[in-house]
């Protein structure tokens, strides 16, 4: 038999050679994915996107600042467990006001409109049509911790865990929780919503979304404050004032509603306790 031709060797040796370096190259890139130039990801299972890119999810756990006590009865906490985020930014605004208030309307209260609950609805209403209200919606937002409902279609919450923004009450049973408007109905009637249709009023009495809108509160709380302005109400905590205040003026404001002298004061007075 006739040898190889001499090119022919080299051409093989070469392959060889070649396939050699693939099979390192490959090696050391699964033993180093960020040598590419790339960032490396670890934690939960990520999903492609459509576009190919990768979504990964970062879950955290929220800081629990006491447990709550199983028969249901409030506790207190020291300080708000609450995980929604701040209505404005600590500083002043550039038109000097303390706290990043939102600079309100100044004018007095009417009072020649007679209040009366009905105005704002019957009650809460199901806007999605999911059999939850909305006072389950906001029961539902704001637990720390896993719900029970009152029966198997999860229409009306039976028990969770709620932290009272403005006391640091604790609560586990939804029988002792109320539903607070930040700025009450009857206060948003007398600084401007009397003279909105019941569609409006309907609407803002339950509006999902603005976070600090509607508040899940202690029963005692929800009565203690009533219908009061910051003039007459403050929250329990003095370190929430700053958040109260900018969430009062933030609602009245989307709003167009007023505020009174002696109001706006105590307004200016709580938002001084803002970290400047």
């Amino acid at each position: 038999m006739s040898a190889k031709p001499f090119w022919r060797c080299q051409w093989f040796a070469a392959l060889g050679v070649a396939l050699v370096l693939v099979v390192v190259l490959v090696a050391s890139a699964r033993a180093n994915p960020t040598s590419a130039g790339g960032t490396f990801v670890s934690g939960s299972a990520s999903a492609l996107t459509p576009t190919g890119t990768v979504r990964v999810t970062v879950e955290s756990s929220p800081a629990v600042s006491s447990t709550p006590t199983e028969s249901g009865s409030p506790t207190v906490v020291t300080s708000s467990a609450s995980q929604r985020s701040t209505p404005s930014s600590s500083a002043p605004t550039s038109t000097g006001l303390p706290g990043g208030l939102t600079q309100l309307v100044i004018a007095p209260q009417d009072t020649a409109q007679v209040y009366v609950r009905a105005h704002f609805g019957d009650g809460w209403i199901d806007a999605d049509h999911d059999c939850q209200n909305t006072r389950a919606e906001v029961l539902i937002s704001e637990s720390t911790a896993p719900l029970t409902f009152t029966t198997s279609s999860s229409c009306t919450v039976a028990t969770g865990r709620w932290v009272d923004p403005w006391s640091g009450v604790v609560v586990t049973s939804a029988t002792l929780v109320q539903i607070d408007h930040d700025v009450p109905l009857a206060e948003a009637w007398r600084s401007g919503a009397w003279a909105w249709t019941t569609e409006q009023r309907i609407a803002y009495a339950n509006d999902l979304s603005y976070a600090w809108h509607l508040n899940a509160v202690s029963n005692s709380e929800n009565t203690s404050k009533s219908d009061s302005d910051p003039a007459h109400w403050t929250p329990p905590l003095q370190s929430t004032w700053c958040l109260y205040a900018r969430a009062w003026t933030t609602i009245k404001a989307r709003y167009g509603l007023t505020a009174d002298q002696a109001e706006w004061n105590a307004l200016l007075t709580m938002a001084r306790t803002c970290a400047s």
